[in-house]
């Protein structure tokens, strides 16, 4: 099994070419557009590491709860 990770950019040609990168070295990625689709994909799709971009809109206590699932 690939290891996922959770790719969360609101700018949607980043996160494509993040994710053809990604997957071209075989791992499974999960998309996100925002702080909330990103918690809800962690939470469902249980990812092994995440990126998020550092202009994401991300409240303290959201950003507390996504560390906690990839930890």
């Amino acid at each position: 099994m690939a290891p996922k990770i959770l790719v969360a950019d609101e700018e949607v040609h980043q996160a494509k070419i993040l994710r053809l990168a990604l997957e071209r070295e075989g791992y499974e990625i999960i998309v996100a557009r925002d702080g909330g689709e990103a918690l809800k994909k962690a939470q469902e799709g249980h990812p092994d590491v995440g990126i998020l971009d550092s202009l994401l809109p991300v409240s303290p206590a959201l950003l507390a709860q996504l560390s906690d699932l990839l930890r």
